[in-house]
C-alpha cells in the first residue's frame, strides 16, 4: 500500500506540501501507529520543521509517551513512506506533546482498502499566497510557518515586558492558541534561568524567570520567593558528582 504513497509523495512538488501530506497521512493512520488504545488518548495535531506534536486529552497520558518517546519516534519514522526514486524517508526529528481535550467528535477511521489521498478543492486557496489548500488548512504550509513566526515573536516581545502574563491575558493582544503561547513561554524560562544561575546574575536577570513561571508581578515577589527558586534552578540544571559531594561535605 506504501507504493502509491511513494509515488504521490514524489508528485507533490514542494517540500512545503509534502511535510502536509506525511502530517495528514500519520493522522490517517495513528490508529495502526500508536495502538487503539493510546489513538484514544492522542493525536498528532501538527508538524512544523520535522517536530509533530501530539495532543494527549490528560497530563498522565503526556507523561506516559514522553517516556516512550524514543520508541514512539522510530515507530512514526519507520511508518513513513518513502518518496519514489530515494532512498531514505522524511525524517521526524522530535515530538512535543500538548495536553488538552479532544475534541468530541474526533474519531481515526481505518480504511484498510484505500490509501491515504487527499481531495484538493481547486477553489480552496490560501489567503496569503494563492496556492491550492490541503484538507483542513486554512493556509499554506509556507505561509502558515511564516504566520507562526510572527506571533512567536510578538508573544516573546510581550513576555519580555510582562512576564507576568498568562494566555488569557496575552490573547487581548495577540492572537494565539495557548500551545504556542506555552511553547514560547517555556523557551525563554529555560533561558531565563541560565541567565539568572549565572555568578555575575543581575538582580532584574534573578527575579525574571520568577515572574514568568509564577505569573507574578514584581510587587508579589519577595527575597526569600527569590531564594528559593535560583536554589532550585541551579540544583534541577547543575549536575555534582557523587565525588564532589563528598568532597564538599568534607570541607564544611
Amino acid at each position: 500500500m506504501k507504493e502509491l504513497e511513494s509515488w504521490i509523495l514524489k508528485g507533490l512538488k514542494t517540500a512545503f506540501s509534502k511535510e502536509k501530506y506525511i502530517f495528514y497521512y500519520l493522522q490517517a493512520n495513528w490508529q495502526e501507529i500508536a495502538g487503539q488504545i493510546t489513538a484514544k488518548h492522542s493525536k498528532p495535531v501538527r508538524l512544523i520543521g520535522e517536530v509533530l506534536t501530539i495532543n494527549t486529552d490528560n497530563a498522565a497520558w503526556s507523561n506516559n509517551l514522553m517516556m516512550l518517546k524514543r520508541q514512539l519516534l522510530g515507530k512514526i519514522n519507520s511508518f513513513i513512506p518513502v518518496e519514489a526514486g530515494r532512498k531514505h524517508s522524511y525524517k521526524i526529528k522530535d515530538i512535543r506533546f500538548f495536553t488538552g481535550s479532544l475534541p468530541p467528535d474526533y474519531v481515526i477511521e481505518k480504511e484498510e482498502a484505500t490509501p491515504f489521498i487527499p481531495h484538493l478543492d481547486p477553489n480552496r486557496r490560501c489567503p496569503k499566497c494563492g496556492v491550492m489548500l490541503m484538507p483542513g488548512e486554512k493556509m499554506c504550509g509556507k505561509c502558515e510557518r511564516a504566520e507562526l513566526a510572527l506571533t512567536r515573536e510578538k508573544i516573546h516581545k510581550i513576555l519580555c515586558i510582562t512576564p507576568w502574563l498568562q494566555h488569557s491575558d496575552c490573547i487581548k493582544q495577540v492572537n494565539c492558541d495557548k500551545m504556542v503561547f506555552s511553547d514560547v513561554k517555556a523557551s525563554l524560562l529555560e533561558y531565563a534561568i541560565w541567565q539568572a544561575i549565572k555568578k555575575d546574575a543581575s538582580p532584574a536577570e534573578k527575579i525574571f524567570p520568577v515572574m514568568l513561571e509564577r505569573s507574578l508581578t514584581p510587587e508579589e515577589i519577595t527575597e526569600e520567593i527569590i531564594k528559593k527558586a535560583l536554589a532550585r534552578y541551579k540544583r534541577s540544571r547543575i549536575y555534582v558528582s557523587p565525588s564532589r559531594k563528598q568532597l564538599h561535605n568534607k570541607q564544611k
